[in-house]
């Protein structure tokens, strides 16, 4: 009978395991014309720190929501892919 291995305990990931997690996604994305080249995974890790200090319950979630819209249109700004839209009520 072979013995069984103990399941190692879990370690913290590391800011630089998300940053090369979070690489490859952003290059895909840059590669279909969804955001603009030349985004830095650790500008974006770095943006999204908010969603540790958002207080909890619906007033939270829903300041989640504008804050992670304006990191997701800050990404495509200027985007190949993505056509620039006036914000709406603006004058053109």
């Amino acid at each position: 009978m072979t013995p069984r291995s103990t399941p190692s305990p879990r370690r913290p990931v590391s800011a630089r395991g998300l940053s090369t997690g979070t690489s490859p996604l952003l290059r895909a994305c840059e590669q279909e014309g969804s955001i603009r080249p030349g985004i830095d995974p650790d500008d974006v890790l770095l943006m999204l720190g908010f969603l540790w200090r958002t207080g909890p319950g619906e007033e939270g979630e829903t300041r989640v929501a504008r804050l992670l819209d304006l990191v997701i249109d800050g990404l495509r700004l200027g985007a190949p892919g993505t056509p620039v839209v006036a914000p709406e009520g603006a004058e053109s």
